[in-house]
């Protein structure tokens, strides 16, 4: 089954982005800041892993956004959608679908976001919070 990306976050930025370029030879394609719930933000890198396929990493300075007892958080990053719910493990997990392929100009920005010791950030997506009823 193909699919967008799948994701994870980090601890050390640096070392993880050494790792996944330098050890696994994915290509940083892609990354977006933005402001997050009250004073956070958050990074997510794009990794093209030479498929098609996407890896992408969760450089997150916020607490936890499911700790508000949503369990379910859509957002539309502009270049794709992104679905986020808690697995029955605990486990948040993301569900994402393109909605257009980056380019040359995405890959430049990409670069100087992740060099960027606190990127500027871009406008906050569009997002949707769910809860069960």
């Amino acid at each position: 089954m193909p699919f967008h990306h799948v994701a994870i976050t980090t601890r050390d930025l640096d070392a993880t982005h050494r790792f996944y370029t330098e050890a696994m030879g994915f290509e940083l394609v892609k990354v977006e800041a933005a402001p997050t719930t009250e004073s956070g933000w958050a990074r997510h890198l794009f990794y093209d892993t030479g498929n098609g396929e996407l890896f992408a990493v969760w450089d997150i300075r916020l607490e936890r956004w499911l700790d508000f007892g949503l369990e379910c958080v859509r957002i539309d990053h502009g270049w794709c959608t992104s679905i986020y719910a808690d697995d029955p493990n605990g486990i948040t997990v993301e569900f994402c679908t393109s909605t257009r392929e980056l380019t040359h100009d995405d890959r430049t920005q990409a670069a100087a976001l992740f060099a960027a010791a606190k990127p500027p950030l871009g406008v906050p997506p569009e997002v949707e919070f769910f809860t069960a009823s």
